[in-house]
């Protein structure tokens, strides 16, 4: 079980920021697992900052991601994990982007209609940012 988050970063277009994973080869959110004394959204800022090169600032906790039926991640390596993710959402941040991370092949802003193919979990996390930005109320997921 891995405890941690991911971030929904949005730009003043509207468009969301996503990784490419270098591990799996597909786009997600950035975020990631936490380091032992850390905090989840010490874990979800540190994680953005590694992989976008970008500090968040006035984020806000939008849902919490849990379900094994999606949250259930396969490795290449054959490691299984359950994923308990805090979501973050933030439009401010300091930083340029940038890919050298080694998790992160490649970064982008996507229009919501034009977002690429993800996995399972981080299409659900569009799903339920939606109904946050039509709703207002925290997603449990």
């Amino acid at each position: 079980m891995v405890a941690g988050g991911r971030a929904v970063l949005e730009n003043s277009n509207g468009q969301l920021l996503l990784h490419k994973r270098s591990d799996f080869d597909v786009w997600a959110f950035p975020g990631g697992g936490a380091e032992e004394n850390e905090s989840a959204e010490d874990c979800i800022a540190r994680e953005v900052f590694e992989e976008t090169g970008l500090r968040i600032k006035n984020y806000e906790a939008i849902g919490f991601a849990s379900n094994p039926k999606y949250e259930t991640v396969v490795y290449p390596n054959g490691d299984r994990t359950q994923n308990y993710c805090l979501i973050l959402y933030a439009t401010d941040w300091d930083g340029e982007l940038s890919d050298s991370d080694v998790e992160t092949s490649e970064l982008r802003f996507f229009d919501l209609s034009e977002l690429p193919e993800m996995p399972e979990n981080e299409k659900r996390t569009v799903e339920k940012y939606l109904e946050w930005k039509r709703t207002g109320k925290f997603q449990l997921y």
